[in-house]
């Protein structure tokens, strides 16, 4: 993905990347202010179903520049292709689909973004594969630790909740059977 392109045709400074399937311009608060759907090209403003009603002209004009790029074409050339970018860098980080993705960037992180559009400060990317494996082993050992503990809590509360329905049930026969006796 051209994202440096788009930027520039853009000509903003917000945050512009690659997410989830989804070219997203956004703010230090909210990554998805306008969101584009790569595949569909569908667009999506966050605050509201019109973006024209926002008080930020620079939001307004950047929504009507990417309709105007969808209705020429240019959009998808810009999703098709690369940035260029001068002695690209391998780097990897570890996705959220359980894999290490390989991307390249300039040396030295110099810009926030991989050729392809990843923004590179959504996640920890390593210049070696092996130290990006390691931060992956690390952080699902970490998220398998606190999924095991929030499931002990669930169970414990289940089993004390069948106790009280067990509890529940007896006393209903026991005012049952009374209150049977006086009819």
């Amino acid at each position: 993905m051209q994202i440096r392109r788009l930027k520039s045709l853009l000509n903003t400074t917000r945050p512009t990347h690659l997410h989830n399937g989804k070219i997203c311009i956004g703010s230090s608060y909210m990554y998805d202010l306008i969101s584009v759907d790569v595949r569909t090209l569908a667009m999506r403003y966050a605050l509201s179903s019109d973006p024209h009603s926002s008080r930020d002209s620079e939001l307004i004009g950047i929504w009507d520049k990417l309709k105007e790029l969808i209705d020429t074409g240019i959009l998808q050339e810009i999703i098709d292709n690369d940035d260029p970018i001068d002695g690209m860098v391998p780097v990897y980080f570890y996705n959220l689909e359980g894999g290490i993705t390989e991307s390249y960037a300039e040396p030295d992180s110099k810009s926030d973004i991989t050729y392809d559009g990843i923004a590179l400060n959504n996640y920890t990317f390593f210049y070696n594969k092996k130290d990006a494996v390691k931060d992956g082993v690390s952080d699902l050992e970490r998220d398998i630790s606190i999924i095991s503990t929030q499931i002990s809590s669930i169970e414990f509360e289940l089993d004390k909740k069948k106790k009280l329905l067990e509890t529940h049930k007896k006393w209903l026969d026991n005012l049952t059977m009374e209150f049977s006796k006086m009819m």
